[in-house]
């Protein structure tokens, strides 16, 4: 029954206009953050290999570029906040639609209904990384090979980037459910989307400054952004060439950071307590009212 319900959500969801806006808007946004900043530093006449400076050509190429974009994918980044979005509208307009009380009357058990669109929503999250990254890299690709005159694939440690994929994943998953959480405890959109926004916010600027001005620095390293920028730091081995070494930490900024085993695990800890909270209270929720 989980896989029929699942092959509906996903169907239902990849079906939404606003899924496929988000995915063209972040992959707009990469090809003018990319080819317009190469454009607009170009000069008339002048081969783009010699109107690019150092610093803009070694963020436009790769791997370097590679490794900025599942930075910007991420959760606690530009990707997070269009996933957000998503997921508020998703959970809580099924509520506006009545859809839910369908499915129930049907027999359906309420713990399978939103497992199945959990995984549509993960999928939806996971789609949302690829695409940008297939779209930016391939930008950047030949933004390579017309400024450096050659694209060599091996500066890219394609094991390690998959794996970045999945970090940005893990990364996402506390602020996927927890958006997921308050759109089903408010059945709002506003309040979920208001709610998933917020909480990136605080933890990511208002918690860490007040608990740095209180003394209880070890606590912020346990925040979701700084669990996030943990994995983040493992991104540096994707490129297979010396940039490897200027972008990994140095000890006192690693120092500042949770082990990268121990983020993973904290932000897992995080997406299951949010989860364990919204499963709770669906199974207890009035869908009469």
């Amino acid at each position: 029954m989980l896989g029929n319900l699942f092959d509906i959500e996903k169907t239902k969801l990849f079906k939404r206009l606003m899924f496929w806006v988000e995915m063209g808007l972040l992959c707009g946004l990469f090809l003018l953050y990319y080819v317009g900043g190469v454009v607009a530093s170009s000069h008339p006449g002048v081969p783009i290999s010699s109107s690019t400076s150092p610093s803009l050509t070694l963020l436009v190429t790769w791997p370097r570029s590679l490794i900025e974009i599942l930075t910007l994918v991420s959760g606690n980044n530009l990707g997070g906040i269009g996933l957000m979005v998503l997921v508020a509208v998703v959970v809580a307009q099924e509520y506006q639609w009545n859809t839910i009380s369908l499915w129930l009357s049907r027999g359906t058990p309420r713990p399978l209904l939103l497992a199945a669109r959990l995984g549509a929503l993960l999928l939806a999250a996971l789609l949302l990384i690829v695409g940008p990254l297939i779209v930016g890299g391939t930008a950047t690709a030949i933004l390579t090979l017309l400024i450096q005159g050659k694209l060599d694939l091996n500066v890219v440690n394609y094991g390690q980037l998959a794996l970045g994929v999945t970090r940005s994943m893990i990364i996402a998953l506390p602020y996927l459910t927890f958006t997921f959480m308050m759109a089903t405890l408010t059945r709002s959109v506003a309040g979920g989307m208001g709610a998933g926004i917020g909480f990136l916010f605080v933890t990511e600027g208002v918690l860490p400054l007040l608990l740095l001005s209180v003394g209880a620095d070890k606590a912020v390293m346990y925040l979701p952004g700084m669990l996030a920028k943990s994995l983040l730091q493992l991104n540096a081995a994707i490129a297979n060439t010396s940039l490897a070494a200027i972008l990994t930490p140095e000890a006192g900024q690693a120092s500042a950071l949770a082990d990268p085993t121990v983020a993973a695990i904290g932000l897992v800890l995080y997406a299951v307590i949010f989860l364990g909270i919204a499963f709770y209270q669906f199974q207890r929720q009035d869908l009469s009212a």
